[in-house]
């Protein structure tokens, strides 16, 4: 076993702090720190200036912040009193906080299935409640399933500022109303176009396109019978409309007249006009 040195420390040189003297030595310290923040002097006012500086500071940091916090409280305010943003459809324009439908114009001229005197035909329309113009497509067939022109016009009337190539033309409108363009249309027109533009931009006559194909339709009568057979390609083949007519029993009639009238309720479709004759079989 090694060998346990009993020689008192003293002897050694190797005895530590005394208790009492580790005592004494935290007394004087505390006593340093206290004199050190207590203003007795210059330096120490000094000193105090400093530390009351560093306190404003802070008091305005604390400020600062209170506004910032001020600041977002009021901005939650505003945006809590804000009104809600609308989105409209598609062809429905923002009114007075609300959705309102474009409504689509109601076609004027030319007729439909008039003949035009120009190539740049004048078209017409009225307007539909509060809109402010119309947005024009011109197609070769009546669904309009490829449109060849489409433009806008402000008013309600404009020429076309296409020439249009000869033959059989189709156009719709739906309405503008501040910059806003609706997504209804109203009934599709059609009109002819000739060769030659001529100096007055016009329209004249009413073609006897009664299906709405683009093809004059050809119309005969016998006695109290109207028979009308379609244009177009199948011209010949496809069995005739027969459209029987009621006359006064006992009476000797016969049909004296047939013409189209014109597109007379606006659906873009000629109207056909019959004019019959009859006699009393009594009379002499």
């Amino acid at each position: 076993m090694p060998e346990v040195d009993f020689t008192p420390c003293e002897q050694r040189g190797t005895c530590g702090p005394d208790v009492a003297d580790v005592a004494d030595a935290h007394d004087a310290t505390t006593n340093d720190l206290v004199e050190a923040t207590t203003p007795d002097g210059p330096d120490d006012a000094r000193s105090e200036a400093g530390a009351a500086d560093v306190l404003g500071d802070a008091g305005g940091a604390s400020d600062a912040a209170s506004d910032v916090a001020a600041a977002m409280d009021s901005a939650e305010v505003a945006l809590d009193a804000a009104p809600d943003v609308v989105a409209c459809e598609a062809g429905a324009a923002l009114v007075d906080g609300g959705c309102a439908t474009v409504n689509a114009p109601r076609l004027v001229a030319p007729l439909s299935t008039s003949t035009v005197s120009s190539q740049t035909p004048r078209l017409r329309w009225e307007l539909a409640g509060a809109t402010d113009g119309a947005r024009i497509e011109l197609c070769r067939e009546r669904a309009c399933a490829t449109v060849v022109h489409r433009f806008e016009a402000a008013g309600a009337t404009v020429v076309t500022p296409i020439a249009l190539a000869p033959g059989v033309w189709f156009w719709r409108a739906t309405g503008v109303r501040g910059g806003v363009v609706g997504s209804a249309y109203g009934p599709t027109w059609q009109f002819v176009v000739g060769h030659r533009s001529a100096t007055v931009n016009t329209a004249w006559g009413s073609a006897t396109d009664f299906n709405g194909d683009g093809y004059a339709d050809l119309v005969v009568a016998d006695r109290r019978t109207v028979l009308v057979y379609p244009g177009g390609p199948t011209w010949g083949r496809t069995p005739p409309t027969v459209i029987g007519l009621a006359a006064p029993s006992g009476s000797l009639d016969f049909v004296s007249s047939l013409r189209s009238g014109g597109d007379l309720n606006g659906d873009g479709y000629p109207e056909l006009l019959v004019s019959i004759s009859y006699i009393s079989a009594t009379s002499r």
